[in-house]
């Protein structure tokens, strides 16, 4: 990575207890048998959202958990028929971590009540999900086609969604 690139890079600094379950979680889902329902997608979302989060610039977001929550219900309304019992339960225990970050600034730093031997709980399928968030943060830089712009997919001010990253200069969509 050469010092221009690295500018534009925001190490994520902080690893919340409850944002770290939360990727655990995601990253346990077997997202090969469900990709009809769009769930590497929404996982990789997801958590790069939450890796996002990590970073000292961003602090505290409450909206940015509720805008999660939202769009994981919605997921949920949307797909609940082509998921496994597996994953929806996943997802409902995602959202039910989102809320608990949502109350309240100190719950970044709190473990729930009950989450003590969470590890246990859950066995990574396939590391897929989180390679690929990695791969953002490893490198972040992105050009977008029509203006040329480059600009870093992972900064905090750029908009992103499930399938692409807003060019912050034309405000052209364009998938990564």
């Amino acid at each position: 990575m050469d010092l221009n690139e690295s500018a534009y890079v925001d190490v994520p600094t902080s690893e919340h207890p409850c944002v770290v379950f939360i990727q655990t979680i995601l990253y346990s889902l077997n997202v090969e048998a469900e990709k009809e329902a769009s769930l590497p997608a929404f996982a990789e979302f997801v958590s790069t959202e939450l890796q996002i989060s990590k970073s000292a610039y961003r602090g505290y977001d409450k909206d940015l958990y509720e805008k999660l929550i939202a769009l994981s219900e919605a997921y949920l309304l949307l797909h609940s028929g082509q998921l496994s019992n597996q994953s929806i339960g996943a997802i409902n225990e995602s959202i039910t971590l989102l809320k608990f970050l949502s109350e309240s600034r100190s719950n970044l730093e709190a473990v729930p009540y009950g989450y003590t031997d969470f590890d246990q709980r859950f066995t990574c399928y396939s590391e897929e999900i989180k390679h690929r968030v990695d791969k953002k943060f490893r490198s972040p830089m992105v050009t977008c086609p029509t203006c040329k712009n480059e600009f870093s997919q992972i900064d905090f001010n750029v908009v992103r969604t499930l399938n692409a990253v807003k060019c912050p200069e034309c405000k052209l969509s364009f998938s990564v």
